[in-house]
C-alpha cells in the first residue's frame, strides 16, 4: 500500500532490480551513485542531490564511505546468539481465534531459552514465529519445528500448529542488536542520510524496528523542511537521530542482557537493577491491566519511560505482586 501510494508522485520513479555499487564524492558531498542492473550487469551513473540509505541491515554505507577515504567506526553489535523459525497459515473457518496475537518470551532467569510469537493478520492468516536464544535456534523442518513448540510451557502454541493449515516454507532467521554510530565520525557526506535498520537494527521480538523507522523518517522531514540550503550538514541530522532511537536502543540491548549468551557488552550493576524493576512490572502486567497497557504502551513509545516511575503504577504494581491472579490462556 506504501508502495501504491509512493508510485502516484508524479515526479518519483523505481529502478527494480537494480543496486548501486559505490559512490562518487566531491568536495565532501556525494555528487553520484554507480548502478548495475541485476539482469544485464550494465552500469550506469546516476547524479543526485541527496541519498537517502533505507537498504536494511546489509546496508553497504560503511564500506562505500571507506572506499572514498572517510573513517568509519566500528558497529556496536549486541547478540544474544538468537534465532527465529516462522510459517505462515491460513485459519480455517472452524477456528475461532478471539486474540490478535500471543507472545512467550524466553526466560534466561530460568535458563529457559524457548519462545514464540503468533500474530494474526488479514485475510483468515496468522504467522506462527518460535524464538530461541544461546545458539538454540528453532529447526526449519516440520517435524523439528513442531517438536520445538512442544518444547514451550503454554501449550497454545502446539495446539495452533495443530490447528492451521500451513500456506508457507518455514523460514528461517538470525538477529542481533546493531547501531552503526555514524554520528561519531569526525567527517561525513554533507548530503547523505541513513535511516532505519541501515543505522540501527534491533532484536525484532521487542517491535521497535518499523516504529523507529517511523520516527525517523518524521525526523528526516522536519530536519529538511527546517533546510533551505541543499548543502546540509548531515552529521547534525545523524545526530539527532541517535537521540531519537536511544530510548529503543536502550531497551532492547537491555532485555538481551540478560542472557549469559550475550556477546558485545555484559550488564553492569545499573543494568542489574533495571532488569529487577522490569521483573516486577512484567509479573505486575499479567495480573493488572493498568500496569500491562502502560509498560506496553512504554515499549511501543506511545509514552515516555518515565511514565515507569508513576507513583500509581507502582502501587497498583505492588499490590498485583501481592493480591492479584495471573492471567492463564483457556
Amino acid at each position: 500500500m506504501i508502495r501504491e501510494r509512493v508510485h502516484q508522485i508524479a515526479n518519483v520513479c523505481f529502478k527494480y532490480r537494480h543496486e548501486v555499487q559505490g559512490l562518487t564524492c566531491e568536495n565532501g558531498k556525494i555528487t553520484q551513485l554507480h548502478i548495475v542492473d541485476r539482469v544485464s550487469r550494465a552500469e550506469t551513473i546516476h547524479r543526485a542531490d541527496i541519498i537517502i540509505d533505507c537498504s536494511g541491515h546489509q546496508s553497504k554505507t560503511a564500506h562505500w564511505f571507506k572506499q572514498i577515504g572517510y573513517d568509519v567506526p566500528d558497529d556496536i553489535t549486541i547478540s544474544l546468539h538468537l534465532g527465529y523459525g516462522s510459517r505462515w497459515y491460513k485459519i480455517p473457518q472452524a477456528v475461532k481465534l478471539d486474540m490478535l496475537g500471543i507472545a512467550i518470551q524466553p526466560k534466561s532467569h530460568e535458563k529457559f531459552y524457548h519462545g514464540a510469537a503468533v500474530g494474526v493478520v488479514e485475510n483468515q492468516k496468522a504467522v506462527i514465529t518460535l524464538v530461541g536464544v544461546n545458539k538454540d535456534y528453532p529447526p526449519t523442518d516440520k517435524e523439528g519445528f513442531a517438536d520445538f513448540a512442544a518444547s514451550l510451557d503454554q501449550p497454545i502454541i502446539q495446539q495452533l500448529i495443530q490447528r492451521l493449515k500451513p500456506v508457507s516454507p518455514i523460514y528461517g532467521y538470525r538477529a542481533a542488536n546493531r547501531l552503526r554510530p555514524y554520528h561519531k565520525m569526525r567527517s561525513y557526506p554533507a548530503n547523505y542520510f541513513v535511516l532505519g535498520d541501515a543505522y540501527c537494527a534491533f532484536n525484532p521480538i521487542y517491535g521497535q524496528g518499523m516504529m523507529v523507522a517511523a520516527m525517523s523518517a518524521k525526523r528526516l522531514k522536519e530536519y529538511l523542511f527546517g533546510h533551505n540550503d541543499i548543502d546540509l550538514s548531515t552529521r547534525n541530522f545523524q545526530k539527532r537521530l541517535f537521540w531519537t532511537v536511544l530510548i529503543s536502543w536502550l531497551l532492547a540491548i537491555g532485555e538481551d542482557m540478560r542472557y549469559p549468551s550475550v556477546t558485545g557488552k555484559k550488564p553492569n550493576i545499573i543494568d542489574r537493577v533495571a532488569h529487577r524493576f522490569l521483573d516486577f512490572l512484567f509479573i505486575a502486567s499479567n495480573r493488572d491491566q493498568f500496569v500491562g497497557v502502560t509498560l506496553l504502551q512504554v515499549v511501543q513509545r506511545i509514552k515516555s519511560p518515565l511514565y515507569l516511575a508513576n507513583p500509581i503504577l507502582l502501587i497498583l504494581a505492588f499490590f498485583a505482586v501481592l493480591f492479584g491472579k495471573s492471567q492463564t490462556i483457556a
